[in-house]
């Protein structure tokens, strides 16, 4: 990823939050515009403790733990 990923990153989550709320499961999937990623990814993180985030659609706020980061180059693919 560029150097200014993370900067993207909050920029993105703050216009669209990524967060998902599931019956036995609460996700968020952050990821970023294509400029910001040189090589595409995908990465599962389970943190320690709750983090908060806004969810999808409702930008309601929620609680989670699990993030699946998306690294999108080429978004028609």
């Amino acid at each position: 990823v560029r150097s200014d990923y993370k900067q993207g990153l909050q920029l993105r989550e703050n216009k669209f939050p990524t967060g998902l709320i599931f019956p036995e499961l609460k996700l968020a999937l952050p990821h970023v515009d294509p400029e910001f990623v040189l090589k595409p990814f995908i990465y599962v993180v389970r943190t320690n403790s709750k983090i908060p985030w806004r969810q999808m659609g409702d930008m309601q706020q929620m609680t989670t733990r699990n993030f699946l980061f998306l690294g999108i180059k080429e978004p028609s693919q």
